[in-house]
């Protein structure tokens, strides 16, 4: 039996909120061509400082997008602000895939009551990753179908990003910066992530595949 979770105003503030993946997606789509760190800036709406760490971060041959993301088992609640909003969603519908009670999710998750109750709201609301359940005379929070492809998802490019490689995610070329062939997997596959949150559609070639739109826009830019 499926009812209504109760309503939460607050969670659509919370979406609201820029999160590191958006900002980690619109360098590397400022980067599809060489460009200067001004330009980078412009085209991503970050600050100088922003632009200036982002760039050397995305450049370490060492990138985590875990660790790029806040995902850290330590973070307790105080820490939450290390900890980007797709890691936040994560961490609740994987802990939400048989269902389960509000409080141990909160624990689970590590997050405070008003904390958990925004992101509820959200969830199961607005995205419906969520829903809300009764099972045994309990009421639950179970992911959904969605919420499971997210969850996959969201594995399938921590996996991909923590791979050996002798490449960063952009290059620095003199006063210029280009993704790499390492960042534009990265790239591809946080659009398709991002996609199951926003419920947009990235542009696909006619199979379907937005990770082959990617490549071929990478590789026509390449020989322009």
């Amino acid at each position: 039996m499926v009812v209504r979770p109760p309503s939460n105003k607050n969670s659509v503030k919370l979406w609201k909120r820029r999160d590191r993946l958006s900002i980690l997606i619109s360098i590397l789509r400022a980067t599809m061509e060489a460009r200067g760190k001004t330009d980078i800036m412009s085209k991503a709406n970050l600050s100088f400082a922003q632009v200036t760490k982002y760039l050397e971060d995305l450049s370490d041959t060492d990138f985590n997008l875990g660790n790029f993301l806040g995902d850290d088992e330590s973070n307790s609640i105080e820490d939450n602000r290390r900890r980007d909003r797709y890691f936040i969603i994560y961490d609740i519908l994987r802990n939400a895939k048989d269902g389960i009670l509000k409080t141990q999710l909160m624990f689970n998750a590590r997050l405070s009551f008003d904390q958990i109750t925004n992101y509820l709201g959200l969830l199961v609301k607005k995205l419906e990753l969520l829903q809300y359940i009764t099972k045994n005379g309990e009421n639950l929070y179970q992911a959904t179908q969605a919420g499971l492809d997210f969850v996959n998802s969201y594995e399938r490019l921590k996996w991909l990003s923590s791979m050996n490689s002798n490449e960063g995610l952009i290059k620095e070329n003199g006063e210029k910066y280009k993704i790499t062939r390492r960042g534009l997997n990265v790239y591809g596959h946080s659009l398709n992530l991002k996609k199951l949150l926003t419920h947009g559609y990235i542009p696909s070639d006619r199979t379907g595949n937005s990770l082959n739109y990617v490549a071929a826009l990478y590789n026509s830019q390449k020989n322009q």
